[in-house]
């Protein structure tokens, strides 16, 4: 529930509600100016969301106000997830309603509102597009990510805010918006002139091995021991710091990794953050360089009066309705006949395999409860209430593997019952781990990335937490295909030497 709420119209006019402070009445002209579906932002000790929405009055033309409400977050502060926002457009909603504005959509989204309230999410494959976020984010980098999809952005959004959690309090603001807004620590627009971060649509991510050291870093910062650590408003540059100082104690780094680590701290400029001054204040001086209103008094009477209705006024409500409603008819048709479509394909295939091969009888298959993965007979497992674990022994193409790595120990497929959420992970392993000697050191947790073990390539995953004889420890964010990598020692090159001949034995 929000403390204080406002509605403004376009020009920075209060509507209704008690939020009426300086600051609130820029950034409401702001949202405007960049049509904003979701401005999240926790700076100062405040929570504050707004949203620009299109909506209608009896007897007015079609119009823009903008909806704010600020809130202690303490006390929401581990809530901030996909329920809340989604309440959070509920009440705007609400709150329109009772001030007598007829909703119409937001950011030209004519189903978003709807999509909300039947609780409908858009699901992202690959959430470690959303750790990389995490991982720039906690070192003091903004990120500009594009999607031509509403519903994914916010949904986006909220999956980084969540992920986030205590990290919060240091203070971050995120915006979903058709255009670029100033001062923005994660900024989701529908397309972008200039380069950007991170491709919703595709879920890519640009960088390189640069891209995977933010993301280990977004992983481990998500690790529930790390989390703990952090408690109150600490300031980003210290978080930052206090992050990659114990990355580096805590990790096992192959001395490969540590040389990419040391070029990727050079290049990315992080240390030189540290210093970086700490406090980002919520005011107004956050949201605008233009000079602020001084007086924001305006007539209320006189904004909801009745509107003096022309001929012309008549003429361009009726256009617009038939507009609407042409669209949405030709919307309904194409549906239907692509429905129609699929149904005379379906009845086809149908009879050609009835009249070819005669009736099919189903095949029934006895999948694991809440698993897509199905494990051979031979395969062993391990079931705890956090993760499943699949293990087999399977040959693995050396092509596909990043050069000078060799596998170790089994393949392991890991189903999460969590996704998203970081788990300390046991790999038991048959073969003694003190048979690599001084490799042992290089253990890699590698991901494959897709479902063909002999195609599709393995990428570097992250470095084993712990190794024992028998055991090694990994930290895994997300359920995959896994498996145990080291990196085979280059043995030095031979001396020029003569060639021994017969007289020389």
């Amino acid at each position: 529930m929000q403390d204080t709420y406002g509605i403004f119209t376009t020009d920075g006019e209060i509507v209704s509600g008690s939020l009426t402070d300086e600051y609130a009445v820029s950034l409401a002209e702001m949202l405007d100016e960049s049509t904003a579906s979701l401005y999240l932002s926790t700076r100062n000790g405040a929570l504050l969301m707004g949203t620009a929405v299109n909506v209608q009055k009896k007897g007015r033309r079609p119009d823009t106000v903008i909806y704010l409400e600020k809130s202690g977050y303490d006390a929401y502060l581990s809530h901030i997830d996909l329920s809340y926002v989604q309440d959070f457009y509920a009440r705007v909603r609400r709150t329109l309603e009772q001030n007598d504005y007829e909703v119409r959509n937001l950011a030209s989204d004519d189903n978003f509102f709807d999509e909300r309230n039947m609780r409908l999410t858009s699901k992202m494959s690959d959430i470690g597009t959303a750790d990389y976020a995490i991982g720039r984010l906690l070192l003091g980098k903004n990120v500009l990510a594009v999607s031509d999809n509403l519903s994914k952005s916010v949904d986006f959004a909220v999956l980084v805010a969540g992920k986030l959690r205590t990290y919060l309090a240091t203070g971050f603001t995120i915006v979903v918006a058709k255009r670029t807004f100033r001062d923005t620590d994660l900024m989701i627009v529908d397309k972008v002139s200039g380069g950007y971060q991170i491709n919703l649509a595709t879920e890519i991510v640009t960088g390189g091995y640069i891209s995977d050291i933010y993301r280990h870093i977004g992983v481990f910062a998500q690790k529930p021991d790390v989390m703990q650590s952090f408690s109150g408003r600490e300031p980003l540059n210290r978080i930052a710091e206090r992050v990659v100082t114990e990355f580096e104690r805590t990790q096992n780094i192959s001395p490969m990794g540590r040389r990419q680590f040391a070029e990727f701290m050079a290049s990315e400029r992080i240390r030189e953050s540290y210093s970086a001054p700490a406090p980002r204040a919520f005011s107004s001086e956050s949201y605008s360089e233009s000079s602020r209103r001084q007086d924001t008094k305006f007539d209320k009477a006189g904004y909801n009066s009745k509107w003096v209705i022309t001929d012309s006024d008549r003429d361009k409500v009726m256009r617009e309705y038939e507009e609407h409603m042409e669209k949405k008819h030709k919307g309904r048709m194409k549906i239907i006949a692509v429905v129609a479509v699929l149904l005379v394909l379906c009845a086809a295939i149908i009879g050609f395999v009835l009249l070819n091969h005669g009736p099919v009888a189903p095949v029934v298959q006895n999948e694991p409860e809440n698993n897509p993965i199905i494990p051979p007979p031979d395969e062993t497992r391990a079931d705890t209430k956090n993760y499943r674990i699949f293990a087999s022994s399977v040959s693995v193409n050396t092509s596909n593997v990043p050069a000078g790595y060799t596998p170790f120990g089994s393949q392991y497929d890991i189903y999460l019952r969590e996704e998203g959420t970081p788990q300390s992970i046991n790999l038991t392993q048959t073969t003694n781990t003190d048979a690599l000697g001084s490799q042992v050191g290089t253990l890699t947790l590698m991901r494959l990335e897709g479902a063909n073990t002999e195609m599709d390539p393995w990428s570097v995953f992250a470095p084993a937490d712990k190794i024992e004889p028998y055991e090694v420890w990994v930290t895994v964010p997300y359920s995959g295909t896994y498996r145990l990598f080291y990196m085979k020692a280059v043995e030095p090159a031979p001396q020029n030497s003569p060639v021994p001949t017969d007289n020389d034995a």
